[in-house]
């Protein structure tokens, strides 16, 4: 695998080869080889090689075929390649021997686009057909690659970082307010637009096709919300996820290095870690996980865990061969001081400024090991690990009202709740027509609660209603099912949400995979029943029967959540007077003053919280509304500077 660019003219003119090798410059410098150029009639490409799974040896970018006509470019990994091979009528010995980039060109000179919609793994490509003179650009679903484009007339210009087409002097840096608002306001639902005017995203799931006289832009891939799964009982759900489950972190496991686990006690990660641990025993795999300081002491919180160590003491327990590392380093991380480091390789804000440095301790510590492929959780709350909260909505809709009634009393049992309680919790919530009209929930302009933008900027970009449209913090989603809500929020991570993950390999040469990623497997989970997420108010029922057979009773019946960053009021008051030293360099900025209320940031400073259990009830107004506010206010007199 790896990461590539180009540039087409639809006008038939010669690309400019020297704009190739500086966008290919943006990329992380591979040990064994330099870019790739090629130019063919119409068009100029560049690729850079990371080899990280076995038959990335067999790598040659940019792939000609159809006697020269198609040129493809491939960055990513295939999850099923042997069925993709098998499909094609391909030898299994001749097939060992083909990078998965062969694959895909040998499988779109037979059906064109058609078969992407099946194609599981983390991918991106482009295809320039110079007969037909026609571009198409693509993503997988999850949106596991990045895929950034330019148009400006003839001229198509992609490339799968934001700062490799930043090279380039001729794509303005000018940012889109709206995305920025967007993130301060946590609207994370658009696919296409970046932050920046001149650069679009290629969508996870879609074609982007572009011709002379068009640009179009095509789903390939819908969430199956629509087909409801129907087993014979409730353990054939739960045989069907295990087997799932093995294909999807057995599919991860292939490289050519040591593979190790960005982990944690929680379901998704721990279940991921255990698999790991099963299929490659008894060869070792190290787990890195992060945790505030031993010595450290915060207040209680009666849904959450601070420390990790007890859980993944347990887990390590039960599968010998899992090596354990726990980062507790204190004091804030490099990014969080100095936020430019980020800026400069991304070229992106992100939306966990409040965390991301405390996460990124452990991602460095695997690195430091030698490990370039690293395993994660993510993705499990919108799959396998679910916690299923509709599913008593759900048996009201079809009117089984015994199993409703069995149901509401489980959470009853299990809560402590009084039946008033029960009721509001599990159904009145549920009905989004309530909570649209703000008869339930947050009320309208609660924004306030997390964002440090102005009213404003929210007033003259229209701020409010895209957050109630894409269903951010305090307005319900826009869907009518908890599959497609779910599906819903599994496309964001194909879009701004997703951006930083999806780059790790383009920019810094290491991946990040997600097995509850895997396509059957997510696919599989959008089209279980609601109930069989949730049983007798037990949430997660369906992860927790998949899971227990490798996973310790500690992880297992566990019902609250891991913190992230327990210490984070220790880390923003060793920053505070960093963020006091900016306000005045901020506030310098015209659109930083008309984007982010300084004077509110300053009011925040000065009444800072005397101690963590002070801190705690403000913490949606210093960790996310100040922490993330200065952090998007950095970013802006950032791009200021230039294209540097």
């Amino acid at each position: 695998m790896g990461a590539f660019c180009g540039i087409v003219r639809m006008d038939g003119e010669a690309a400019d080869k020297a704009e190739a090798t500086s966008m290919a410059g943006a990329f992380a410098a591979s040990p064994r080889s330099r870019p790739t150029l090629r130019s063919e009639p119409g068009g100029v490409f560049a690729a850079v090689s990371f080899p990280l799974t076995p038959e990335d040896r067999f790598d040659r970018q940019p792939w000609s075929g159809r006697d020269g006509q198609l040129t493809l470019l491939f960055d990513g990994r295939l999850d099923d390649r042997d069925d993709l091979a098998s499909r094609l009528g391909l030898d299994p010995g001749r097939a060992a021997e083909m990078a998965d980039g062969a694959l895909v060109l040998a499988a779109y000179e037979r059906w064109g686009t058609g078969f992407l919609a099946g194609l599981a793994g983390a991918w991106g490509l482009a295809v320039w057909d110079s007969g037909a003179r026609t571009l198409v650009l693509a993503r997988d679903p999850m949106g596991g690659r990045s895929l950034f484009f330019h148009r400006d007339g003839p001229v198509v210009t992609f490339a799968a970082s934001t700062m490799a087409l930043l090279r380039l002097h001729r794509v303005a840096r000018d940012l889109d307010e709206t995305v920025l608002g967007d993130l301060l306001m946590l609207t994370m639902t658009e696919r296409n637009r970046t932050f920046y005017r001149d650069i679009s995203r290629v969508p996870g799931g879609c074609l982007v096709i572009c011709t002379p006289d068009t640009m179009t832009v095509e789903p390939f891939w819908h969430p199956p919300t629509d087909r409801p799964l129907r087993l014979s009982s409730d353990g054939d759900y739960v045989e069907a996820g295990r087997e799932l489950l093995e294909r999807a972190v057995r599919a991860s496991l292939r490289s050519l290095t040591p593979v190790a686990v960005l982990g944690s006690g929680g379901l998704d990660s721990a279940g991921i870690a255990a698999t790991a641990a099963r299929q490659m025993a008894p060869t070792q795999i190290p787990l890195y996980s992060r945790a505030p300081p031993p010595d450290w002491r915060g207040p209680e919180q009666p849904h959450l865990y601070p420390d990790e160590r007890p859980k993944l003491a347990a887990l390590a327990a039960l599968h010998p061969n899992l090596r354990v590392n726990v980062v507790d380093q204190p004091g804030p991380h490099r990014f969080d001081a100095d936020q430019t480091c980020l800026f400069q390789r991304y070229g992106m804000a992100v939306r966990a400024a409040d965390n991301i440095g405390w996460l990124l301790g452990a991602v460095e510590q695997a690195r430091a090991a030698g490990h370039r492929v690293l395993l994660t959780g993510d993705y499990g709350n919108t799959t396998l690990t679910a916690p299923g909260r509709a599913a008593p909505m759900a048996l009201l809709r079809q009117g089984q009202l015994p199993a409703l009634v069995r149901e509401l009393a489980g959470w009853r049992r299990r809560n402590g709740w009084p039946w008033h309680k029960v009721v509001y919790q599990t159904l009145i919530r549920q009905v989004k027509w309530l909570e649209t009209r703000g008869i339930i929930g947050r009320s309208q302009g609660t924004w306030r609660d997390w964002s440090l933008i102005t009213p404003e900027a929210v007033a003259d970009l229209d701020l409010e209603q895209r957050a109630r449209d894409g269903g951010a913090p305090g307005f319900p989603l826009p869907t009518a099912s908890a599959a497609q809500s779910r599906g819903f929020i599994l496309q964001q991570y194909g879009s701004l949400l997703g951006d930083l993950v999806a780059q790790t390999v383009a920019v810094d040469g290491y991946e990040l995979r997600a097995p509850l990623a895997y396509l059957p497997l997510v696919e599989f989970t959008l089209r279980v029943p609601s109930t069989q997420f949730c049983r007798d108010g037990q949430l997660r029922w369906l992860a927790r029967r998949v899971l227990a057979d490798r996973l310790p009773a500690a992880c297992l019946t566990e019902t609250r959540v891991g913190a992230q960053h327990p210490e984070w009021y220790d880390t923003l008051s060793s920053l505070r007077d960093s963020y006091q030293a900016d306000l005045d360099r901020l506030g310098s900025s015209s659109r930083v003053a008309r984007m982010v209320d300084l004077k509110r940031a300053q009011a925040l400073l000065d009444d800072w919280p005397q101690d963590a259990e002070a801190a705690l009830q403000q913490r949606d107004l210093y960790a996310n509304a100040l922490c993330r506010g200065l952090h998007v206010a950095r970013f802006i007199r950032w791009n200021e500077g230039g294209n540097g």
